[in-house]
């Protein structure tokens, strides 16, 4: 068997060729490439693929051959190995946070889809109830948190105190009563939040409209002279429910918070793009704004609770007369 190893490119095949015949060659002993018995078992056992003849065929240029008895295996160098698999970690270093924000982010935004259908029932909710409580803030914030307490906070998991699934919602409206979230230690399921869950705009009717009514309120409310015209939109309560939805979704949450601080011109970044490190983010103040819930907004990035506010609207006609007292201050506390 042949067991000696060589390493020959096609230049060297047609050299080795012809100097096989050569009389030097064959006479000096210590330039034989093979023994005499190799000699024989590489013409008659296993030659090499590449044709050996006086006009060798041209093949496609390769670095290496490596040839036995046998096989032909072309081999690369390790250092191209080496220099691949560090070209390879770089890339993957750079186009990883892009990647991964793609991934976060769609689905941070359809949570946020999401947190709009429970906003609109929020709003639907405090207005269903204020109608009937003459427009007590209370029982509308209540009305709200209750419809948004299942898109932010797990109540029914081992967080909650309670035996059955009614009596662990029940705790965790009483927790959220005050219309705030209770995220002051890690363990907390609110963490890291601690502002308000929702604020409720009151569009109509104004304390000015009502409380110019008098003691005539209740028999105005009640007269059928007056449930068209002008008159309508004090019995019409119109809310706009603002739901500070919180962004769970990590590092999404810092990217898309700054994104819309960006946005709502509240403050550029010029620093390193958190979803492409090797670049700079330049991200200019945009048109829209946030008008007052930029402060808001700006309060809570600094205090890294990543929230957005998320609006819906809803109107109805009152079913009992609203009460003048109840519309001091205008909004429910703690909206400004």
């Amino acid at each position: 068997m042949l067991t000696r190893h060589l390493w020959i490119g096609d230049d060297d095949v047609t050299s080795l060729t012809a100097a096989e015949n050569h009389p030097v060659f064959t006479e000096r002993k210590p330039q034989h490439f093979f023994t005499p018995s190799e000699e024989h078992q590489l013409r008659h056992v296993g030659a090499p693929t590449t044709l050996i003849s006086d006009a060798p065929t041209p093949t496609p240029s390769r670095h290496f051959d490596r040839c036995d008895d046998r096989s032909v295996t072309p081999t690369m160098p390790a250092v191209h190995s080496q220099r691949e698999s560090g070209q390879a970690a770089v890339e993957t270093a750079i186009t990883m946070p892009l990647a991964l924000f793609l991934v976060l982010g769609i689905l941070q935004l359809f949570m946020m889809l999401q947190a709009r259908l429970f906003a609109e029932h929020a709003a639907y909710m405090a207005v269903r109830v204020g109608s009937v409580q003459r427009g007590n803030c209370d029982a509308m914030r209540h009305a709200a948190v209750l419809a948004l307490l299942p898109s932010f906070t797990t109540f029914l998991g081992s967080g909650t105190s309670g035996g059955t699934n009614g009596e662990k919602l029940v705790n965790a409206f009483r927790q959220h009563a005050d219309g705030l979230y209770h995220g002051d230690s890690p363990s907390d399921l609110d963490y890291p939040h601690t502002r308000a869950i929702v604020w409720l705009y009151r569009v109509s009717p104004r304390y000015a409209d009502i409380n110019g009514l008098g003691t005539d309120v209740e028999r105005d409310f009640d007269s059928p002279d007056n449930n068209s015209g002008q008159r309508d939109r004090f019995y019409t309560l119109r809310v706009r429910a603002v739901y500070w939805y919180p962004l769970r979704i990590p590092f999404a949450n810092w990217v898309m918070a700054a994104m819309y601080r960006s946005y709502f011109a509240i403050q550029p970044r010029d620093g390193v793009n958190p979803i492409m490190p090797v670049q700079r983010a330049n991200w200019a103040n945009g048109p829209a704004s946030l008008g007052a819930f930029a402060s808001e907004f700006n309060t809570r990035y600094q205090a890294k609770q990543y929230a957005f506010p998320v609006v819906g609207t809803a109107a109805m006609r009152m079913m009992t007369p609203p009460w003048p007292n109840y519309f001091t201050p205008q909004h429910c506390i703690p909206t400004p």
